[in-house]
């Protein structure tokens, strides 16, 4: 735990260095995606549900050729990892090299989303650590590299330039297949939010509890989508948490919807993207899968959140919501982050 309790201390003390200049935010977010980037790169193999998984893989694509690499046995279409792995272990058999990849475009597409877009970095990277976020680029390595794609995608959304985004969204569907559900955030981006989106929230809620087999059928046998097809028959094995706390966040930024709409209309994108994640989380009861899925669209409330506290005119409200959660967050963080997915106790490779 030490090494995320070192980020945050460095991180929140440089913040408010940082804040006396707004030029020095660039360097400030330079350097926590640093820190993240060596705790992410050179972590332990047992650092991570799939990391093994993924290790074994890298090593054993060392003695595959390319036919096998784009040839039925390689992989289910997801070309573009299994080509990166190919090239990478072509070159070295040290697994770091593969973490250290992974790390740096994840790292690199969440720092660059938050310099772009984010009104308070600090509680920016708080929440990507907090939410879970950090801790799911140590577990899914494809699907971590297709989430970077999407993210990297997002300035095409915002600025409505439809052929990037779409070959961005092709890029990370050759990563992990899920990620072409990202279709869906270009033409619903700039929607107006109203009451029609808590209506959506709400009927997702009453199929998800009351229509379970109807919507399994409708995904495997209507759509059917393969990707997931291997999810048909698992458990629930997520709490409520995720839910909890993806619908505060909404709850908590629809009290500033107004005034971003009137004072930065572009973030309008941020809050469809939240509630697309949102739906996606509630029907994790019915294939745990989409709660992956949700991420593509979660991950970017790293954003709305502080974007919405800044709209706060009284600087007293705005100051007990930001301490309230961020504490809320790190409290959240200690008692539950990562302790049921092989990340705590976090170890270096150098502590093997």
């Amino acid at each position: 735990m030490w090494p995320f309790s070192a980020f945050f201390a460095v991180s929140g003390v440089s913040s408010l260095i940082s804040n006396r200049k707004k030029s020095n935010t660039g360097v400030y977010i330079f350097f926590c995606g640093l820190i993240l980037f060596c705790i992410a790169a050179f972590r332990d193999k047992s650092i991570g549900t799939d990391t093994i998984s993924y290790i074994t893989n890298f090593l054993s694509y060392r003695y595959r050729d390319w036919d096998w690499v784009f040839g039925s046995h390689g992989a289910r279409k997801e070309y573009g990892y299994y080509a990166l792995i190919k090239i990478l272990s072509s070159v070295t058999d040290n697994y770091t090299v593969l973490l250290a990849v992974v790390a740096l475009i994840f790292t690199a597409a969440v720092c660059l989303f938050i310099y772009r877009y984010s009104r308070i970095p600090f509680l920016s990277f708080v929440l990507l650590v907090c939410m879970g976020f950090f801790y799911f680029s140590l577990s899914g390595l494809r699907q971590v590299i297709a989430m970077s794609i999407l993210i990297f995608s997002y300035k095409y959304v915002r600025e409505r330039k439809l052929v990037p985004f779409l070959l961005l969204v092709a890029l990370a569907y050759l990563f992990h297949n899920t990620a072409i559900v990202f279709l869906i955030a270009y033409p619903l981006a700039y929607i107006k939010v109203n009451w029609k989106h808590l209506v959506v929230v709400v009927g997702a809620m009453i199929m998800s509890l009351f229509f379970q087999a109807q919507v399994k059928a409708f995904i495997f046998e209507v759509l059917g989508w393969e990707r997931i097809a291997i999810y048909k028959n698992y458990g629930y094995t997520l709490t409520l948490t995720g839910f909890l706390i993806q619908l505060s966040i909404m709850f908590f930024t629809m009290l500033y919807y107004r005034q971003i709409r009137e004072n930065e209309p572009k973030d309008i994108s941020l809050y469809n993207l939240m509630f697309l994640g949102l739906i996606f989380q509630v029907f994790t009861p019915v294939i745990s899968e989409f709660f992956r899925i949700s991420m593509y669209f979660s991950v970017f409330n790293i954003a709305l959140v502080p974007n919405a506290l800044m709209q706060e005119k009284n600087k007293n409200i705005t100051y007990f919501y930001y301490f309230f959660i961020i504490a809320i967050s790190l409290i959240y963080f200690y008692l539950f982050g990562g302790r049921h997915s092989d990340i705590i106790p976090y170890k270096f490779i150098w502590n093997t």
